[in-house]
């Protein structure tokens, strides 16, 4: 896998956009006080792009709802 997908690990490693993700997780995390593992799949969401065919209202309701859900999931389990 490494070998033939080698220059794809090399651009995203040396890409913004992993130090990108892991800044705005920890945001999530310490801020939004959500689970690492909520915080990583969410930044992840975040700096991705609207996928095709989606609008973008519709794209924008989706972040929104997920931020919702990330916000509100500490007050359920207190």
């Amino acid at each position: 896998y490494i070998t033939k997908h080698k220059q794809a690990i090399a651009n995203f490693l040396t890409s913004n956009q992993h130090s990108d993700c892991e800044e705005r997780a920890a945001i999530i995390e310490y801020d939004g006080k959500a689970p690492r593992e909520w915080a990583e799949q969410f930044a992840d969401i975040l700096i991705k792009k609207r996928p095709p065919g989606v609008s973008e209202l519709d794209w924008s309701w989706f972040l929104a709802m997920c931020g919702r859900i990330i916000d509100e999931a500490p007050e359920r389990a207190a």
